[in-house]
């Protein structure tokens, strides 16, 4: 039920729905504006190439649970972002840029939907469509909403998922329904990029029962909780190895890493800063919810606490890892949104506030549209390195039927992918098992760790391209015995 400024129910004006409507549209219409843009004009970069591969293999080797990149099965993450690309590359005949950012895309528009539907129980349309501007219009979401990675699709999922969560608690019961709709989201949220974002629902959810001394919740809760992890545990089961548990601990950010005490001060006070950074000019707007949340009615009190149990406290605990990036808590990006809606509708009696309002929203519209249409001139060389360099190898191989091989593990999987031919991977501490003939990729960093007998029988470089940040690629024929 919608609410007045004070949160106090309301009767539903009989234009709520064609309001509604029109905030939707609106919606719909600023998020394509500022991601399909970015998704046709940007090249594959960021870690898109590596999800290309791997579902590449899917389709080609029906590698589904533990798909193949370069030769090596690719486990740092669950693999659900590779399953949609290759669907999508499946459907669209395709592994292009559109079938890598499918998902991704969607769970933007979702996470921005979200935040619509959350902000809407409690005030009218337009305060809702401000919180789902403010949701597409965070820097973080603007960095990442058009990419194949995963953090977009673990955002709108973890909050989706605490959306359902908080309406079936506000009426009164956590219904079984919407115990098996949280467990979904969360089964996906975990197979898109493992445990630990799940942490948001799980801490949210369980100090707002906690709070309200709603101890029914806690078991359901548990439940939910136990039934959205099953599909990632059948996964982690099926693929592990022991090997394996050191790269996972890795990647969740668990591997001991020694820090001194400045040191880890000086790292947490950059990831602040960051962190500010990334969610200005919300986060900021936020907290004058949080200063006026005093003089609001009991409905609207609820939500702010609600969301501030999601965003803060599981937010503080991985902001205090030695080895947290500003990323990682992207998930309460939503709740910010929402928070920053209240906060500014709170206040919008003010003109200063109404104009600061569309200025930001505006102004970080005008920010996307320039550097996904190369405005932005030092943006560009991020969008192209990757067709350029790869294109180029492919043409100095040409029709040669030699395998292509890459020596050591620092070339940029957006350049290999370009190649548009099966690459396998070789340490280079194996150097002397490379077959021949064969076309060598590597890197000068690698070659000068190389024997000299080695570098005497790669010879010199037959092409050398530049990758991300003029990073140089350097191409070797090796001959065969005979050539």
């Amino acid at each position: 039920m919608a609410a007045d400024p004070k949160g106090a129910p309301r009767a539903h004006h009989p234009a709520a729905g064609l309001q509604d409507l029109w905030a939707l549209i609106g919606l719909a219409a600023l998020w394509a504006a500022l991601f399909l843009p970015a998704a046709a004009s940007r090249a594959l970069h960021y870690e898109e190439g590596r999800r290309a591969f791997a579902a590449l293999d899917i389709l080609q080797h029906g590698h589904w649970l533990a798909p193949q990149v370069l030769g090596a099965d690719y486990l740092a993450k669950p693999p659900l972002l590779p399953w949609a690309i290759a669907l999508m590359g499946w459907i669209s005949g395709d592994i292009g840029v559109w079938a890598v950012r499918a998902l991704p895309l969607a769970a933007t528009l979702a996470m921005a939907l979200a935040a619509y539907g959350v902000a809407r129980r409690y005030a009218g349309p337009w305060v809702a469509l401000l919180a789902g501007a403010a949701t597409l219009t965070m820097p973080t979401i603007l960095e990442k909403g058009a990419v194949g990675e995963t953090d977009t699709t673990v955002t709108a999922c973890v909050f989706l998922a605490f959306a359902v969560w908080l309406a079936a608690s506000g009426s009164g019961r956590v219904h079984l329904g919407a115990m098996l709709a949280a467990a979904l989201l969360l089964a996906i949220a975990g197979l898109t990029k493992g445990p630990i974002p799940l942490g948001f629902f799980a801490l949210g959810a369980g100090l707002l029962a906690v709070w309200q001394r709603r101890w029914g919740d806690l078991p359901r809760l548990v439940v939910v909780l136990a039934l959205g992890l099953v599909p990632l545990a059948a996964w982690a089961l099926a693929v592990f190895d022991p090997q394996t548990t050191g790269l996972w601990r890795s990647e969740m950010r668990l591997a001991a890493t020694p820090h001194g005490v400045l040191d880890y001060v000086a790292g947490r006070g950059e990831y602040f800063g960051e962190l500010i950074a990334v969610y200005m000019p919300w986060g900021l707007a936020a907290c004058l919810a949080l200063w006026q949340a005093r003089r609001w009615g009991s409905p609207r009190r609820r939500l702010v606490l609600a969301l501030l149990l999601y965003a803060l406290p599981f937010g503080l605990i991985v902001a205090l890892s030695p080895a947290a990036a500003p990323r990682y808590a992207m998930p309460a990006v939503p709740a910010v949104a929402v928070l920053a809606a209240l906060g500014i509708a709170g206040l919008w009696g003010y003109r200063p506030m109404r104009i600061a309002a569309v200025a930001a929203v505006a102004v970080l519209t005008a920010l996307q549209l320039s550097a996904t249409t190369g405005l932005i001139p030092f943006r560009t060389e991020l969008f192209t390195y990757g067709p350029r360099a790869g294109e180029a190898v492919a043409a100095r191989i040409g029709d040669d039927p030699a395998p292509v091989v890459v020596l050591g593990d620092t070339l940029d999987f957006n350049v290999l992918y370009h190649v548009g031919r099966p690459i396998t991977r070789v340490v280079a501490a194996d150097v002397d098992s490379l077959p021949a003939p064969s076309w060598v990729l590597t890197t000068p960093q690698v070659t000068a760790t190389l024997p000299p007998v080695a570098t005497d029988r790669l010879g010199p470089p037959e092409l050398t391209v530049q990758g991300r940040r003029g990073a140089t690629i350097l191409l070797y024929r090796l001959a065969g015995t005979g050539g």
